[in-house]
């Protein structure tokens, strides 16, 4: 009877930790979609010169990479390293697709760069949403 009762709590964190991930890279992906229609309409606005889409580009993928990594774990607070990193990946696979549909001449050195920045950053967010100390209440 023991045995499964743990199989089922198994079976339940695990699918709790699924659920996170799922969450964290729709969050990541929608993020990264808006902030970046937001910093186009600014650019378009603006002269802004060729070299500085890319950089936008990369600063708007840390931004949502580390708030997807950082929201997946902050409920858990477990495992924030590989939560954060599964989350970045599965989070970065859309714009992948969308960046290298819509530039044809980018390398797939440049989709894979993005793929990095993107991991990296929600495992940083992931970390920080892990080590976060709650509120003590002081009687």
């Amino acid at each position: 009877m023991k045995s499964k009762e743990i199989r089922k709590k198994e079976e339940n964190a695990s699918s709790i930790l699924i659920k996170r991930i799922l969450i964290g890279a729709a969050i990541t992906a929608g993020l990264f979609f808006v902030i970046l229609c937001i910093v186009s309409f600014a650019a378009l606005k603006s002269d802004m010169g060729e070299g500085a889409y890319a950089s936008a580009g990369r600063a708007v993928a840390i931004v949502s990479g580390f708030a997807g990594g950082f929201v997946s774990v902050l409920p858990v607070r477990k495992k924030g390293l590989v939560t954060g990193a599964a989350c970045g990946a599965l989070g970065a696979v859309p714009a992948m697709v969308a960046v290298f549909f819509a530039n044809t001449a980018s390398s797939p050195l440049g989709v894979l760069i993005l793929l990095l920045i993107f991991t990296s950053a929600a495992a940083v967010g992931g970390i920080t949403a892990a080590n976060i100390r709650k509120k003590q209440k002081f009687k």
